[in-house]
């Protein structure tokens, strides 16, 4: 979202943000003056401690109001979406809504530590008739890939659908070549929590370092899953290879190249509908190795190895192993050149005019 209104920005449009407040000592001063940023009131969900259930009612009225938006552009279906939803409604303003979670799905529900079968099945087709009917209520959908388009198409979402990928920023791309020396390092940039799968991730390490122990693995996030993965690569006997960077500001995660830690990124989720760190991973150089997901081969193509999703954890751990091994055993080499060409297609300047025209569509559609 930061990276499309930024692009926009660049091109003299104003920008309207609403969000929920994180924390007071937060610095936005490197904002464009033709952004303006709304930051309301907000507490920690309980089932997740990263996100936060914000509110702005009735104060974000008059704000946007005010501001007199020509589209209105939601990125969330929690709280400040369902607001935004009635605002626009209110204003009588086309609205459109990115979907970048499919949250209903069975790695997502391991957020709730759900395990009865019958609930968590009840929770997926409620989390499916939700998300129907919420983007249904749009004047137009976008989705961040073809794979997550056609599965809103086959679960009823007849709205109109847009596939425009989620932006990089130009300032991401600043190649390096991988395995420049003896240690090899894998990278994982996100949130640590369940549905991410980054226990099999460490497996995957333990897995490695029995046949070669230059292998090390990075992470970079934080989240609730972080305790349970610190245990686990102790009972590995792995926590020797494991660099826990903790959360770092996206901004000093770019401007400082902490990508180039990295010689291979690895990727254990099959959730995403578009991720951000795989395409900012890719544009730094570094080739992705994932499980097969609706979207992950759509990304990644020749920049890497996609595996199949077994249902066996234990043949996810082996197939991503080899898949490790035969980059490492070229040095990359070509899957980094070509992880970096496939990402210059998700720039601004390639995909900022799609988002513009389909702004200008669904304004047009509504005079």
């Amino acid at each position: 979202m930061v990276n499309l209104a930024l692009a926009l920005a660049k091109q003299g449009h104003q920008i309207f943000i609403q969000a929920p407040k994180y924390n007071e000592g937060a610095d936005y001063s490197w904002l464009p003056e033709n952004i303006e940023l709304n930051l309301v009131k907000s507490f920690n969900a309980k089932i997740y401690p990263d996100f936060r259930i914000g509110t702005g009612l009735p104060l974000s009225l008059q704000a946007i109001r005010k501001f007199k938006p020509d589209v209105i552009h939601i990125h969330t279906p929690l709280s400040i979406g369902i607001e935004g939803t009635l605002i626009a409604k209110a204003l009588k303003t086309p609205h459109i809504h990115t979907l970048h979670m499919l949250f209903m799905k069975e790695d997502s529900l391991k957020i709730v530590s759900i395990k009865n079968q019958r609930l968590l099945k009840l929770i997926y087709q409620g989390g499916w008739k939700f998300t129907r009917t919420f983007c249904n209520g749009f004047n137009g959908v976008i989705a961040p890939s073809s794979g997550t388009a056609k599965e809103l198409h086959q679960k009823g979402v007849h709205t109109k659908i847009a596939t425009i990928p989620n932006i990089v920023s130009d300032d991401v791309f600043v190649y390096k070549k991988p395995f420049t020396g003896q240690r090899k390092n894998l990278l994982y940039v996100s949130r640590l929590s369940h549905e991410k799968r980054i226990n099999l991730t460490l497996k995957v390490l333990a897995k490695l370092l029995k046949t070669d122990p230059n292998y090390h693995l990075i992470l970079i996030g934080d989240g609730p899953a972080r305790q349970e993965l610190f245990d686990l690569s102790l009972k590995l006997g792995i926590s020797h290879a494991v660099t826990w960077y903790g959360s770092i500001d996206h901004q000093r995660l770019i401007q400082e190249h902490y990508y180039h830690l990295g010689d291979v990124f690895v990727l254990s989720s099959r959730l995403e509908t578009q991720g951000l760190s795989t395409l900012e991973a890719m544009a730094h150089g570094l080739p992705v190795v994932a499980v097969a997901s609706p979207t992950n081969s759509e990304i990644i193509g020749t920049g890497g190895v996609v595996v199949p999703n077994y249902r066996s954890n234990s043949s996810i751990v082996s197939s991503l192993a080899r898949a490790i091994d035969k980059v490492a055993s070229v040095n990359g080499q070509p899957y980094s050149k070509q992880a970096y060409g496939q990402a210059q297609q998700f720039r601004a300047a390639n995909l900022l005019p799609a988002y513009l025209d389909f702004y200008q569509e669904i304004a047009d559609r509504q005079d």
